[in-house]
């Protein structure tokens, strides 16, 4: 699940309480901190999770990973069936959903290795063409943007499908045809919609079926890639080599809370992100690295941390879950 995703024990209770009393995290982030030490956030078991197009692989961090390390785990092999993935998320429970050109696989919570996944939803039925990327909400439905050219469409996915399974809804943008919709993220009832094409993030109600106006509209980027939402709403697209932050609230050419943009940064082919706590966490397709800032973070700043080198594998990485 990506949403906006110490070590003392009233820390880490007041990290449980605030899970269980706000709303569930949403796709690219994780349960907010309240701390200003950026590397308070790594509990135990939270790992970076990111697909690599060409190294054909999930490769998992430990979050407070840094520089040239070897991951903690990874997914890879003939039996998992994975091959060029381009997007991933988690849902609560830990399932791993890794999307590729025509199909997306379920790995079960916590396997690594050259292993089967537990599901695959592939052919005709699923209406899968040309998918760009995945969001899943906690419960395990699934959303999936398609990139047809001028009518493109989200595609959604009942918790547990399996097989030659058609979408319980097709969302088609029936303000204008999405151009060319990218990465996607579901936060309290919303999708995020990130469109190069139109240079916007168009946001939906996720219960949508058929054509549904977008609820809201955020113009003026140049070619927005990645976007993710935090536990506060506010929202974070990757656009070029930036990271824009916007209000919850945003809507038309909105000024930006703030902007992480620069030599600084190393953003170097900025792709799929995730917010967790008080970092955001990138995958650079060009570096290739993942890098992290702080959520407070603003302009030519570098970046907290960065995971690079041949030690790491990373090739080519596409997108982030934290979980």
């Amino acid at each position: 699940m990506k949403t906006a995703r110490v070590v003392i024990v009233a820390a880490l209770a007041a990290f449980i309480s605030a899970c269980t009393s706000s709303a569930l995290p949403a796709h690219g982030s994780s349960p907010a901190g309240n701390t200003a030490n950026h590397d308070v956030p790594a509990l135990a078991g939270v790992k970076i999770y990111t697909v690599d197009e060409t190294a054909n692989a999930v490769f998992a961090f430990k979050l407070a990973a840094t520089g040239n390390v070897a991951p903690s785990s990874k997914i890879k092999g003939s039996n998992t069936g994975i091959s060029a993935p381009i997007g991933d998320d988690n849902d609560s429970s830990g399932q791993l959903y890794v999307l590729e050109g025509s199909s997306f696989e379920v790995f079960a919570a916590g396997v690594h290795g050259n292993i089967a996944p537990k599901y695959v939803v592939s052919g005709a039925l699923t209406q899968l063409d040309n998918p760009q990327g995945i969001a899943v909400d906690p419960t395990g439905i699934t959303y999936v943007t398609n990139s047809t050219g001028g009518n493109s469409y989200i595609s959604v996915y009942a918790a547990g499908s399996n097989g030659d399974r058609a979408p319980t809804a097709t969302i088609y943008d029936g303000q204008n045809f999405f151009f060319i919709p990218a990465g996607i993220a579901q936060f309290n009832g919303t999708l995020y919609v990130a469109d190069p094409g139109d240079q916007s993030v168009n946001e939906y109600p996720a219960n949508g079926n058929g054509l549904v106006n977008p609820t809201a509209m955020i113009t003026g980027l140049n070619s927005p890639r990645g976007v993710a939402v935090d536990t506060k709403g506010r929202i974070y697209v990757t656009d070029s080599n930036r990271v824009i932050v916007y209000a919850a609230n945003a809507n038309g050419n909105a000024t930006p809370l703030a902007t992480i943009s620069g030599s600084a940064t190393q953003l170097n082919g900025a792709a799929g992100l995730s917010v967790h706590g008080t970092v955001i966490v990138v995958a650079n397709s060009s570096g290739p690295s993942i890098t992290v800032y702080p959520t407070s973070g603003n302009g030519n700043i570098a970046p907290l941390r960065e995971i690079s080198g041949a030690l790491t594998g990373l090739v080519n990485p596409q997108d982030i879950d934290i979980h």
